[in-house]
């Protein structure tokens, strides 16, 4: 983990449980509120480079911006990890669905962080959005998105 946090670029993939480690080790010294702040920079500064140019294309051509990335989340997420299905449903009314990451292993609850960074990203680029709800499971997380 120290060498993750020393040097992060100094591979091009880090292995899902460095990443919890860290996680884990933030939410103990600095609580959720510190492991959350990760997951958002970590998205954008990571992730954000590489799915901006495409999420751009993909809103210039829709009248429903949320709609649009969230149907298309499996493919942003691949950018920054593997192994993990996402899925989208729409509920309800026009403005609201719900978002489906699903392990193909248990993971901690912390790891939920890392999708609220991934959704801050989205809801930057969508201008609108948020995370109404969240049921963290050992093998699903869902999250009820409004926008």
């Amino acid at each position: 983990m120290v060498e993750l946090v020393k040097t992060p670029h100094a591979q091009s993939w880090w292995p899902g449980r460095h990443l919890i480690a860290l996680l884990e080790a933030t939410e103990a010294v600095g609580g959720p509120a510190s492991v959350r702040q990760i997951g958002v920079r970590v998205s954008h500064r990571s992730m954000g480079p590489l799915v901006r140019p495409l999420a751009s294309v993909v809103l210039s051509l829709t009248k429903e911006p949320m709609v649009a990335l969230l149907s298309r989340l499996s493919t942003f997420a691949a950018a920054g990890v593997r192994g993990i299905d996402c899925g989208f449903v729409r509920a309800g009314d026009a403005t609201r669905g719900v978002v489906t990451f699903t392990f193909p292993q248990p993971v901690p609850p912390v790891m939920s962080a890392v999708w609220h960074g991934l959704f801050d990203v989205g809801f930057t680029l969508a201008k609108t959005g948020r995370v109404a709800s969240e049921q963290v499971e050992p093998t699903v997380h869902r999250f009820e998105v409004v926008w």
